[in-house]
């Protein structure tokens, strides 16, 4: 199992670094490290065990959350997608754990070309970090 997350993890981080430079933002003492793709580029085992619906029109984002002694952070992510004709679907994240590794996932569908804006509000034991908003604009990826 815990071979099937580092995989996982590692297969983010490679795809999500060709489509855009380090995605990240600072909220205080915390860097929001974000990365979104189709979960095409998933292995199928690896989308299984995590009841990831493979397919075109599916994206997965990808969340972690490092304090400034770069140790991984846990805390509530609330979080939507806006398409352009203000269409808005709700994030539901889940938390993801390896050893002292903590990253959250959620997907959701989406129109090919569509370009979509993430908000992602992030507190932790009563302290509201604020939110983190980026837009990005995603496409059907072959089989």
């Amino acid at each position: 199992m815990r071979t099937l997350i580092s995989v996982l993890f590692v297969l983010l981080l490679c795809v999500s670094l060709p489509l855009s430079a380090e995605q990240f933002q600072r909220l205080g003492d915390l860097n929001v490290h974000y990365a979104v793709l189709n979960t095409r580029f998933l292995d199928p085992q690896i989308a299984d065990t995590y009841r990831i619906i493979r397919a075109k029109d599916r994206a997965l984002v990808n969340v972690s959350l490092i304090d400034a002694q770069g140790n991984a952070v846990t805390a509530n992510l609330d979080g939507s997608v806006t398409n352009l004709l203000g269409q808005v679907q709700p994030l539901m994240f889940r938390l993801i754990e390896e050893d002292s590794a903590r990253y959250y996932i959620a997907t959701l569908k989406y129109s090919d070309q569509d370009t979509l804006r993430f908000s992602i509000h992030i507190t932790r034991d009563g302290t509201d970090f604020g939110k983190v908003n980026f837009q990005q604009q995603l496409f059907w990826e072959s089989p």
